[in-house]
């Protein structure tokens, strides 16, 4: 007759069998992506813009690899690859509350002959749907680059308070979400500062534009209060018509 498991370790056995606990991979202070292995770590699946990596592109030049994002720009194409948005839903999962993360920081160059404005965004627990919508945020800072510009270090702020509802956000929490986050995104959104009230804010402008980056890092340290960045934007070539309290990196 074969030997019977007592009731009282079924909880814990279903809970085993499911990986409830915690995620494979998940998010950890000092934790960097810096595309050495000549992979794409994961970035850039779905809708987004093609990734790819490239040899000798990063900022110390010969050796460094860099992860490039293309977007061909054109809806005629086709929904995969016609936006500038790159993102991640794996290593970068995980409960950024619990781990301490308070900032997100990146290299990134803008080699087109336009500016680019890069943000993050965050999809919590239920995710994201269509069109930006779901328990999707979006970062109040940006980093606008200038036309053809080298290396810079961006450094966004991932607490509470960096952080707004997205455009087409349908339910769910902002805690909840930094608790549970499924889904990274870095996008080139240069019309969400053109007319804050009416662009979506989570979803990348549908432009034909490469840009790269490097050494993604999650670290505990809150970013210094910024500056007023309306200057910068203007400098970067943007027009920039309200302003609603939100930061541009230098």
């Amino acid at each position: 007759m074969p030997a019977s498991t007592p009731l009282r370790w079924l909880p814990a056995l279903l809970l085993l069998s499911l990986g409830l606990a915690t995620p494979a991979q998940a998010i950890v202070i000092d934790q960097v992506d810096t595309f050495e292995s000549a992979s794409v770590d994961s970035w850039g699946p779905d809708f987004a813009a093609v990734a790819s990596v490239v040899a000798d592109a990063g900022p110390l030049g010969a050796g460094d690899y860099a992860l490039r994002v293309t977007s061909h720009g054109d809806p005629n194409q086709g929904r995969v690859g016609s936006r500038s948005i790159t993102l991640n839903r794996s290593q970068w999962a995980g409960d950024w509350t619990a781990a301490g993360v308070a900032s997100i920081a990146f290299d990134a160059r803008n080699p087109n002959p336009f500016p680019i404005e890069l943000w993050i965004g965050i999809a919590g627990p239920g995710g994201a749907g269509s069109a930006g919508s779901g328990d999707v945020y979006a970062s109040l800072m940006s980093a606008a680059i200038p036309a053809a510009s080298g290396w810079g270090r961006y450094t966004f702020d991932v607490t509470p308070s960096g952080f707004e509802n997205a455009t087409n956000h349908s339910f769910g929490t902002l805690a909840n979400a930094l608790a549970g986050v499924t889904e990274l995104r870095i996008f080139n959104n240069t019309s969400r500062r053109i007319d804050p009230d009416f662009a979506n804010n989570f979803i990348g402008d549908e432009v034909a534009a490469s840009w790269y980056l490097d050494n993604i890092t999650a670290t505990a340290a809150v970013p210094e209060p910024m500056a007023s960045g309306l200057g910068l934007a203007f400098a970067a070539g943007l027009l920039v018509v309200r302003w609603r309290s939100r930061t541009t990196l230098p």
